[in-house]
Order: structure tokens, then C-alpha cells, then sequence
């Protein structure tokens, strides 16, 4: 014998605030992983001795004088000098990282910021930055650059890889 079982009328109404609930509390959850922090230009310069593309995580106060005496193998004293307070100075509050675009054929190569803020999203960090390049057909001399921009990024901003254009960094 089949027992046939009554069902009540769904009531739409509390069915429609259940969903609309569910995407209101999704959208606050994507929400609260995007954030932007403060970016700032700390360094840059056309001949930073990098052959190849790529961020590099900058070390501490420490190790500053290596990093600079490679930025800057040919220049003075002074020059040398007034990098390392630079570095040891933004290293207080922020976390430095150089952007090399590698070893490229003429001059003309470089970065363009977008702004001074940088946007967070996932636990990534994306760098508001374009490569510049030499217009095409442009007459240049050729010799070999090396452009590299060093960047401080406010040490509270919680993100675990950066992205700048192809660039790629994770961080440990």
C-alpha cells in the first residue's frame, strides 16, 4: 500500500531573504579580503647590474651594503653613502622590494607607477605598476640597461605573494 505524503507550500518570500541573506554574507566574506596599502618609490635607476627579470625581497639594514655596492658599482663614496641611510630609513615602517626588468638592449626601458596605493586581494599583492619600453622604430643607442625600481610597501599589509605586470614573487 503507497502512503502518499502532504507537503506544505513552500513560502517564497522566506525562501527569497534565506538567499538574498546567504548573498549578502558572501559578498561582505569577499569584501574583507581586498584591501589597498600604502606603496612608495624608494629607488630607481636604469643600470641595476640584474640580467634577469623579477621582484626581489630586499634584505635587512645588515646586508644593505652588498645590495648597494651591486646598485651602484661605479659611483662615489657619497653616493653609496646617502642609498644605504635611504634603504635603512624606509625599512623602519615598510618592506622594500626591487623590481628588475633584466638586462635589456637600449635605454628607454623603465617603470611607470600608477598610484600610491596598492591593492590586496587573496593574500596577493598587485603592484600599480606599467613597463615602459622605447617606442617602436625609435632610434637608440645600444647599449645594455638594466632598469630596476625599489619599492616600500607599509610593513602591515598582510599578503604572501606580489604581482607586478608578468612579475612574480612568494613570499615565505
Amino acid at each position: 500500500m503507497l502512503k502518499l505524503l502532504k507537503m506544505k507550500p513552500c513560502n517564497n518570500t522566506k525562501l527569497a531573504q534565506g538567499f538574498s541573506t546567504i548573498l549578502l554574507a558572501l559578498q561582505l566574506a569577499a569584501c574583507a579580503s581586498t584591501q589597498n596599502t600604502t606603496l612608495s618609490i624608494v629607488y630607481e635607476h636604469t643600470q641595476c647590474g640584474y640580467a634577469e627579470p623579477g621582484i626581489i625581497a630586499l634584505p635587512t639594514d645588515k646586508q644593505y651594503t652588498q645590495l648597494v655596492n651591486r646598485l651602484l658599482p661605479f659611483h662615489a663614496e657619497p653616493d653609496k653613502v646617502a642609498l644605504n641611510e635611504i634603504l635603512s630609513t624606509h625599512q623602519v615602517d615598510q618592506r622594500l622590494y626591487l623590481l628588475a626588468q633584466g638586462s635589456k638592449p637600449t635605454p628607454g626601458y623603465g617603470f611607470t607607477v600608477l598610484a600610491d596605493k596598492a591593492l590586496i586581494e587573496d593574500k596577493t599583492l598587485y603592484l600599480p605598476i606599467r613597463f615602459t619600453e622605447p617606442d617602436k622604430g625609435m632610434m637608440m643607442a645600444q647599449v645594455i640597461t638594466s632598469p630596476c625600481l625599489i619599492l616600500g610597501v607599509d610593513k602591515s599589509a598582510d599578503f604572501q605573494r606580489i604581482e607586478a605586470g608578468s612579475l612574480r614573487l612568494e613570499i615565505n
